[in-house]
């Protein structure tokens, strides 16, 4: 755990990880498995991370609060080299659509479209 960190700190630390472990209780859509998913880390995640990942897909989803399960989907990870880098490759794949401008422009979109159907 590292707290609020720089970018550039916070780039150097991802890349001395093999994977990301983030077994939230609650998020919004955490924007550090974005990060993750940028730098082609796999997740291992809860389904309330709000994220945009797919489990077994694009990441590992474990189930909240369950110990045995995070347990199981670490082991996993570390013995499966060829699992590690399928999920990363997808989770990267995936970013590539959550980009900020994407988001910026489908949010002008709702907007644009709200205030239509209000005119």
């Amino acid at each position: 755990m590292h707290g609020r960190v720089n970018t550039v700190e916070l780039v150097r630390q991802l890349k001395q990880m093999d994977v990301f472990v983030f077994p939230t209780t609650f998020e919004g859509s955490s924007i550090s498995i974005y990060q993750a998913m940028a730098m082609q880390m796999p997740v291992i995640t809860t389904p309330n991370s709000g994220s945009v990942l797919q489990d077994r897909d694009s990441g590992l989803f474990v189930p909240v609060s369950d110990k045995a399960a995070l347990l199981q989907a670490m082991n996993t990870m570390f013995d499966d080299v060829a699992l590690r880098e399928r999920l990363g490759k997808s989770a990267f794949a995936l970013s590539r659509q959550y980009r900020w401008e994407d988001y910026k422009n489908r949010l002008s979109d709702i907007l644009r479209e709200t205030l239509i159907t209000k005119n």
